[in-house]
């Protein structure tokens, strides 16, 4: 399908008596490469998403099996492929209906993963490998930074007393792992520390800011705890 991924990202639900409007009917009909529609949560994204698949379906202009459609969550991927469904029986379209289930309408994870287990030996992976889910990833994120901060008090005691004496331990761990998770949403290299030391610089001339309170050799301190975090 020409129109890009982020025009089904909403979870919003229209109702399905509800007309469309004048731009959603332009986003459904439009044949332009690329399309994006930007609006707020319920505003109906959604189901222009659904109507446009639906309807280039029907006329054979799209094949459900070249299709990808990512949304945000879940729960948006279910409603789309339930919508779709509803869709598909309505115009009669029983093999198109069936096709749905291996269709590629899911998460950014969920596709990946899929892609990973479909081509596992070319990608060198475990096709039994698992997606973390946030409580998981939390709890061995947790394991990580106190083991890397346990080694980092016994290779540099003195050095490590000088930068939590600034912080309760709550804040000072939260520190460490925005700034690691900032380096890395930003296209930095978490195991270069010029870049590590370049970002801390940077955040640290907020001067509301928790790493405004560190001088010099703090912050190194504090880019030797990233990189540890980033080995481990």
């Amino acid at each position: 399908m020409g129109s890009s991924p982020t025009a089904g990202a909403g979870t919003g639900t229209r109702n399905k008596e509800r007309p469309l409007t004048a731009e959603q009917a332009a986003a459904v009909a439009s044949d332009a490469p690329r399309i994006c529609v930007r609006a707020g949560p319920g505003s109906g994204k959604t189901g222009v998403l659904v109507e446009r698949v639906s309807r280039r379906v029907t006329d054979g202009r799209l094949d459900l099996a070249r299709t990808l459609a990512i949304t945000f969550t879940e729960n948006a991927a279910a409603e789309m492929k339930s919508r779709l469904a509803c869709a598909f029986e309505e115009r009669g379209l029983e093999e198109q209906r069936r096709r749905l289930e291996r269709a590629y309408i899911s998460t950014i994870h969920g596709f990946c993963a899929r892609l990973l287990r479909e081509h596992a030996i070319e990608a060198g992976a475990d096709p039994h490998f698992e997606v973390l889910d946030e409580v998981r990833s939390g709890v061995l994120k947790q394991a990580t930074l106190d083991a890397v901060l346990d080694e980092s008090y016994r290779r540099n005691p003195q050095a490590f007393l000088e930068f939590v004496r600034h912080f309760n331990k709550r804040e000072y761990e939260s520190l460490l792992v925005k700034l690691y998770g900032t380096v890395r949403r930003l296209g930095g290299d978490p195991a270069n520390k010029a870049q590590l030391l370049a970002r801390i610089a940077q955040t640290g001339k907020n001067p509301d800011g928790a790493l405004a309170r560190l001088g010099a050799a703090q912050r190194e301190a504090v880019a030797e705890v990233l990189l540890e975090l980033h080995r481990a």
